[in-house]
């Protein structure tokens, strides 16, 4: 199975450079759907964030098809993405015991930093961009909580994960509001798959 992720996931990076097209559009959420696939296949396919991680995922791919249809300002994939989010926001929960203080005022601090630094820059999506980034701050909270009550190999896996997915989601809003340009489009596809391929694995290893 990971194989052939890791050959579906080359081929959509090179495809998004060079086309064509319907390649691109075709590979785009192809590695998702086989990272949830080997979830469901796992031993630890009953667990609640076996649930949540593989429904991100398939959330998160339906998404990447319609961005692949629509277009990159399509609304239904802007709420397909912050669903995905919640998804593994609520997975990582329901692993957790008991809560922090200090850690969800850290990455929060951190967001609130980033959305003042893209602020000129964002005109009319001051809102979404706003809510966006709470939903991601939400995410590095919970898989930091979850790593905090468990220090094991799922959770090490889930923090990288998701602290991955925080820094493909920095840099597509950097591709998007400040300077775009081939390398950290290549390198957003790239975190990108990684970042779930991770989560995936903070399941497989419960």
């Amino acid at each position: 199975m990971w194989p052939s992720i890791l050959i579906v996931s080359c081929i959509q990076l090179f495809s998004d450079e060079r086309g064509p097209r319907w390649l691109c559009s075709l590979t785009k959420p192809l590695p998702l759907l086989l990272m949830a696939t080997a979830i469901l296949f796992s031993s630890a396919t009953r667990t609640p964030l076996a649930l949540w991680v593989s429904s991100g995922l398939l959330v998160f791919a339906l998404a990447d098809s319609v961005i692949s249809l629509t277009g990159d300002n399509s609304r239904l994939a802007s709420a397909g993405y912050l669903l995905a989010h919640t998804c593994y926001v609520i997975g990582f929960i329901s692993m957790v015991g008991s809560v922090t203080w200090w850690i969800p005022v850290v990455i929060f601090a951190l967001g609130i930093l980033t959305f003042l630094l893209l602020l000129p820059n964002l005109e009319r999506l001051m809102v979404p961009v706003l809510i966006y980034l709470v939903v991601i701050a939400t995410l590095g909270s919970s898989s930091a909580e979850y790593w905090l009550s468990s220090q094991s190999t799922s959770a090490n896996l889930a923090i990288m994960g998701a602290f991955m997915l925080l820094m493909c989601d920095l840099m597509w809003a950097r591709n998007r509001f400040l300077a775009s340009t081939l390398i950290t489009r290549q390198a957003v596809l790239v975190s990108y798959y990684l970042a779930h391929a991770l989560l995936a694995w903070s399941v497989i290893t419960l």
